[in-house]
């Protein structure tokens, strides 16, 4: 093959890897970072959300991070985060928040982001709850989400590798 049919070829396969790229960005999976020692699992909710649970070891230590995402048209803003266990209410604490507003014609669009304290505990109450619900709570509203069906077996696989990778118990 000439050095002109190649590029060519180049040319017209990177658009296509691109695309799978962006595609696969987004399917709830487990990923490890060993070079950080950093296990992290994205999970979708309903209405729009989406749950990250991350493990870093740094040492002996571990550090638990939880992070929330809301993205739709609901037009609230949110103040606080609670998480429904079991039906039992437990006010999360919010480290750092941002909100951002999309505006477009007659509607819009809400970006809310939450990194919320997390801790040992806490994980071991939602990988062993049998109903998980969180609720945005704000001056004009409350928003529920639940975990998607994929979920809660994301949940029980991010345990199971944490168990694994980290030597954790819940």
């Amino acid at each position: 093959m000439k050095p002109v049919k190649i590029k060519l070829l180049i040319l017209l396969i990177l658009p296509l890897l691109n695309c799978l790229a962006i595609q696969n960005k987004y399917i709830n999976k487990i990923e490890y970072f060993p070079q950080s020692n950093k296990l992290d699992v994205d999970i979708n909710l309903t209405d729009g959300a989406e749950l990250n649970l991350a493990i870093l070891k740094k040492d002996q230590d571990h550090m638990f991070k939880f992070n929330f995402l809301y993205e739709g048209q609901n037009l609230i803003i949110g103040k606080r985060l609670v998480i429904l266990i079991d039906g039992v209410e437990k006010e999360l604490l919010v480290l750092d928040k941002s909100t951002r507003y999309h505006g477009y014609a007659r509607s819009g669009r809400i970006t809310e982001r939450m990194s919320l304290k997390a801790d040992k505990d806490l994980f071991s109450l939602i990988y062993n709850s049998h109903s998980l619900q969180l609720k945005l709570i704000g001056d004009n509203g409350v928003l529920y989400f639940e975990l998607e069906e994929s979920g809660r077996e994301l949940l029980g696989n991010f345990k199971l590798e944490s168990a694994k990778l980290f030597n954790l118990t819940y």
